[in-house]
């Protein structure tokens, strides 16, 4: 008896039936990456050991950052109500440089 080896694509942004801010950030964020080992780097919290889309946000968000790329301004109160709902929350807003959402 074997087992088939499927690959697992680290590229693929969230599927779309998968709902939340963090998707769709991520899904808005991977769509402008131009090359895979971005992609795989921003996509790194949803692919790991112990995957996490809501991890997975806040590289997408520090890439945005670093590349002066701009967010829809509506991901801003979601993306505050996302953090509320996690432990490290508090602790992983520090690092959001909210200039990135349209004002």
């Amino acid at each position: 008896m074997s087992t088939a080896f499927i690959p697992v694509d680290r590229t693929a942004p969230p599927a779309a039936s998968i709902k939340g801010v963090a998707a769709d950030i991520l899904r808005d964020v991977v769509a402008r990456i131009d090359n895979d080992d971005d992609k795989e780097r921003v996509l790194s919290g949803a692919y790991g050991p112990e995957p996490s889309i809501d991890d997975a946000v806040w590289d997408a968000l520090d890439y945005v950052r670093v590349k002066g790329w701009k967010l829809d301004k509506s991901y801003k109160p979601r993306i505050i109500e996302l953090a509320a709902t996690l432990d490290y929350g508090e602790d992983a807003l520090e690092y959001v440089d909210f200039s990135i959402f349209d004002d």
